[in-house]
């Protein structure tokens, strides 16, 4: 096995850069990054939209949502896993990529294989698109799961700005692939599953690249000690990955089952708007976690800090869009998506007591007590699939949004209590402004404008 990087044989584990940056401006790279995700985003909703209409709309979230099952089903560890030892400085950054891959190639294997009869089936879920556009989706597993499994090495690594820049430029190719391939050949949902791979891919190229260049990121084999390590840890928290994913998409697979495909694409275009708010938290995340591993009594504090922020910057995005979501739904998407309106309103509560949750399922995560997280979201996803069967056939399509707000607020409310029950904090500290509270965000707004000074980083550990 290769040496470089790895932290056990002295070699080079930190990205090569000659300036360290603040929490602050950490979160402001994330934020901006975000910020240009959610414009992307938002254009190729629109795109979608008037391209594919509900109908079109509604066969191609029943492929994503296959492929958003799969890829995280089974890829245990890919992600979250590989990420938490690399930051802890227990396995190396070559490590962490060698094992995401084969984890991620074997869970796309598996995957296929198990997803093929079922495309082939008489099941009503896969009568909502055509079996060519189910099978051309499963190209997306291995690509999908592995790009996010850089994406949070690279955070974990600290290395904000190139992530922040590839982000962005993966949205902009995802924007002109669908511009080109949806709108100007016309291939309809066979064009947007290509543009969903071709981002991808030119994702992954760069991300290596910069992992190569500043990393010391290498080809290697996984050490099977350190696929255990991974392993293990993925057994404590996959039951939270699989459940966090299915908690958003079970809406989608039980209208599958039940709606016409026009509803289906109705609440896939609300849903996804409301997870645009998810910006928020994911923007606080990346630059929190590393700090939590490093110091979990002062990262307690950091997260009830990062948690209000989150809570109040939330509510008034959340109040702002709600405001003019009528003229915004027609403007964005054309008046054949004027019946989401409703179920933004009531999936309005629900996103917000997520986006807080978000953050302290980071909390736990970085202190590798990822089970807390698990049953967390095993308990919204039960709730979740009985307020699904128990108000659907009083409110229909209603009944999918009520049952995201119920579920995203359970969910939350158990995070919340064991918080508390972990660090002895008061509940009050993750919602109203504690004593101190301005001078740290006025703090954080000096260190972001002026920066820390310059120093010398190459011969350091990350995180």
């Amino acid at each position: 096995m290769s040496k470089t990087g790895n932290p056990r044989h002295g070699g080079p584990a930190a990205p090569r850069s000659g300036r360290t940056t603040t929490g602050g401006q950490e979160v402001l790279l994330h934020f901006g990054a975000q910020a240009g995700v959610v414009l992307s985003g938002l254009a190729i909703q629109s795109l979608l939209a008037y391209a594919l209409l509900p109908e079109g709309r509604g066969a191609y979230a029943a492929c994503l949502a296959l492929v958003s099952l799969f890829s995280v089903l089974f890829t245990p560890g890919a992600d979250r896993g590989a990420q938490y030892f690399v930051m802890a400085k227990q396995i190396s950054v070559s490590q962490g990529v060698a094992i995401a891959t084969v984890i991620c190639l074997a869970g796309a294997g598996l995957g296929a294989a198990l997803a093929l009869p079922l495309i082939h089936g008489d099941i009503a879920f896969f009568r909502k698109a055509d079996a060519g556009s189910f099978q051309l989706a499963l190209l997306l597993i291995p690509v999908t799961a592995f790009s996010m499994a850089l994406q949070l090495q690279l955070a974990g690594l600290r290395r904000f700005a190139p992530l922040a820049l590839f982000t962005l430029v993966q949205s902009g190719v995802h924007v002109v692939a669908v511009l080109v391939l949806v709108r100007g050949l016309d291939l309809g949902v066979t064009g947007a599953i290509l543009s969903n791979a071709l981002c991808c891919v030119v994702f992954i190229g760069i991300c290596l690249l910069d992992l190569r260049r500043n990393c010391g990121w290498r080809p290697e084999s996984p050490a099977l000690s350190d696929l255990r390590k991974v392993a293990d840890y993925s057994r404590r928290g996959h039951v939270s990955r699989v459940g966090s994913m299915l908690e958003q998409g079970v809406g989608v697979f039980f209208l599958g089952t039940v709606a016409t495909q026009a509803e289906v694409g109705l609440f896939a275009v609300g849903l996804a708007l409301m997870t645009r708010f998810h910006l928020i938290p994911y923007s606080v995340v990346p630059s929190v976690a590393p700090r939590v591993v490093n110091d979990a009594e002062d990262g307690a504090g950091l997260v009830a800090l990062s948690t209000r922020v989150t809570y109040w910057t939330t509510g008034v995005a959340l109040m702002g869009l709600l405001a003019i979501s009528t003229p915004f739904v027609q403007a964005l998407l054309s008046e054949a998506f004027l019946p989401i309106v409703p179920l933004l309103w009531i999936m309005a509560p629900g996103t917000f007591a997520l986006c807080g949750a978000l953050v302290l399922m980071a909390y736990f995560q970085s202190v590798n007590r990822p089970g807390v997280c698990s049953w967390a979201t095993a308990t919204g996803f039960g709730i979740h699939i009985a307020s699904l069967v128990i108000l659907y056939p009083f409110l229909g399509l209603e009944a999918a949004a009520w049952a995201v707000t119920i579920a995203f607020i359970s969910r939350s409310a158990f995070l919340v209590f064991m918080y508390r029950r972990t660090t002895r904090r008061p509940l009050r500290s993750l919602w109203l402004p504690q004593r101190g509270d301005a001078e740290r965000l006025r703090d954080l707004a000096r260190r972001v404008r002026w920066g820390p000074p310059e120093r010398d980083v190459r011969e350091e550990s990350v995180p």
